[in-house]
């Protein structure tokens, strides 16, 4: 079947955004943008200002170290520790999984009679990414996941998703046992100075519950939910608060231009769409960033003897980047903001692995996905804006098609293997998006600047679900 343009297909979706309707026009590359991740769902939004029953009774968890040392998993163990992995750039250029331990308790293979526990543990230190379950969600980095790690008597094993950790835990019966299910579940639970209360409490029947805060409600909004976990470790969604301008959440998801390899995460102050200087300033700065990833992109399509049409392509770019950057720059400034300076990690050599790898997650995904907002915005901002986002849209959708050709003559000179690791990762990064995309940036930043809300962000996204 022949493809439409992308820049025809970005347009038709944002129309049906625009008129509060999910385009049905799909656009994909080497695969769908869509996840399946299910949303919260089944129970009332509660109104802004309710106060949950009992709310008086929740206190905040305990520490992981201290829940380490608290639990009874349902089979006795000598040793356990929580892990966070978190996927960088090895020497020779491909990714690797770097683990560092958040908490331990008791000794490893402190009963074993061989030597074969030590064995397998040390084997965890090389798995791939990602295992485990997501840690949150970094909008300038790949998401971390969280394992925990076990020793028992000649043996190590892991505990990587909310079931496993519901099996290897048992019977429920601690506040520590119901901290290590929240985590494992991917939630947040820990009390915010200044926000919301979050916390757990236990019930007269034996069971707990829990308010933890998120962004999976059915709309995208930012959430406190209420919810029961069983002594069997079912979890039942009782009530949910909802947060129309944010809540629990300042920070925001951007997805302007392609971020390169090593660059160095803003702080979470920076990082931000509460202002319009802030939401520029973060503009200016992966408009930036853009530039280097293009710079590197041409002269590893060069070293790879791509076709002559890629390499202009991927100059080009770079070109219209460094516009981008001082165009928005200009508007930051305008508006009162601070451009922070791009800081990228050494560059090392890649193969084609690692060169497929970014250009399926920051092109094929949060590129297309840019593409689409900045043809959002330069429809939707102030009318003053428009010129310039308009010319920044076109530009950025050209660089997204040029993201799926380099997808179509590089990927299928990989092993089968790794065109697998690619369709996982970019599924990873979808969720990300998804993930972040909740989050409502200022009312200011919607009314002027044009960007999307959480719901329409959404309505986005899903134009892009699956290919024509």
């Amino acid at each position: 079947m022949s493809r439409l343009p992308l820049h025809t297909v970005l347009q038709r979706i944002v129309g049906a955004a625009l008129a509060s309707s999910a385009g049905v026009v799909t656009y994909a590359c080497s695969g769908s943008l869509d996840t399946g991740a299910p949303a919260d769902s089944g129970a009332p939004a509660a109104p802004a200002d309710t106060i949950f029953a009992h709310e008086s009774e929740f206190t905040c968890p305990m520490s992981v170290s201290d829940a380490l040392a608290a639990v009874k998993p349902a089979q006795p163990v000598d040793y356990l520790e929580l892990r966070t992995v978190l996927h960088t750039t090895g020497d020779d250029g491909g990714p690797v999984a770097v683990w560092t331990a958040d908490a331990t308790y008791g000794t490893p293979c402190a009963t074993a009679t061989d030597g074969a526990c030590v064995t397998q543990l040390a084997a965890f230190d090389a798995l791939p990414y990602p295992r485990g379950w997501p840690r949150g969600c970094q909008p300038y980095a790949r998401t971390p996941h969280q394992i925990l790690l076990y020793t028992r008597g000649n043996t190590a094993g892991s505990v990587e998703s909310y079931e496993a950790m519901r099996e290897f835990l048992g019977t429920i019966g601690s506040v520590a046992e119901v901290r290590l299910l929240v985590d494992a579940a991917g939630r947040r639970f820990e009390c915010l100075p200044g926000g919301k209360k979050l916390g757990v409490r236990v019930v007269a029947d034996g069971s707990f519950e829990v308010l933890e805060g998120g962004t999976n409600d059915e709309i995208g909004h930012i959430v406190r939910t209420r919810v029961r976990i069983g002594t069997d470790g079912t979890w039942t969604q009782l009530e949910q608060e909802r947060f129309p301008d944010g809540g629990l959440a300042a920070s925001f998801y951007s997805c302007y231009g392609r971020r390169p390899d090593g660059l160095v995460a803003l702080s979470p102050a920076e990082n931000s769409s509460a202002t319009l200087a802030l939401h520029f300033a973060n503009m200016a700065h992966l408009e930036a960033a853009s530039v280097v990833a293009f710079r590197r992109l041409e002269s590893e399509l060069r070293a790879l003897g791509a076709p002559a049409s890629l390499i202009a392509r991927a100059r080009r770019s770079r070109r219209d980047e460094i516009r981008h950057a001082r165009e928005t720059a200009g508007l930051a400034r305008r508006f009162g903001g601070v451009v922070p300076p791009v800081e990228v990690e050494l560059e090392v050599d890649r193969d084609r692995f690692a060169i497929a790898l970014e250009n399926a997650v920051e092109g094929c995904v949060r590129e297309t996905y840019g593409a689409l907002a900045s043809a959002f915005q330069a429809k939707r901002a102030a009318p003053e804006l428009r010129p310039t986002l308009h010319r920044i849209a076109v530009d950025e959708a050209r660089h997204a098609e040029l993201a799926h050709d380099v997808a179509a003559w590089l990927e299928p000179q990989l092993s089968a293997d790794e065109r697998a690791r690619i369709a996982d990762a970019k599924a990873g990064a979808a969720a990300d998006l998804r993930r972040g995309l909740a989050i409502e940036p200022g009312v200011e930043v919607r009314r002027v600047a044009g960007m999307p809300s959480a719901r329409e962000a959404r309505l986005l996204l899903d134009g892009l679900v699956r290919a024509a």
